[in-house]
């Protein structure tokens, strides 16, 4: 496993939410202004949302077929 993919394991270990301040920590990101970086936050959090759900469906699609099998 390369040392980037772990450093995303443990970029949010307490699974805190994102905030527009804590945005602005990341670099490139520093200087967006309160609308931007409302915007990016809610981007970000729909996009994970999407995921997530994405990937508990397929789950949910693959134990349907293993039980049907």
């Amino acid at each position: 496993m390369s040392s980037e993919i772990r450093n995303i394991k443990t970029l949010n270990p307490n699974k805190e939410d994102l905030t527009v301040d804590k945005l602005r920590t990341f670099n490139g990101l520093e200087n967006l202004n309160d609308t931007e970086a409302q915007e990016t936050v809610f981007a970000i959090q729909t996009l994970a949302n999407i995921l997530y759900d994405f990937t508990r469906e397929l789950n949910n699609k693959k134990q349907q077929l293993k039980m049907a099998a």
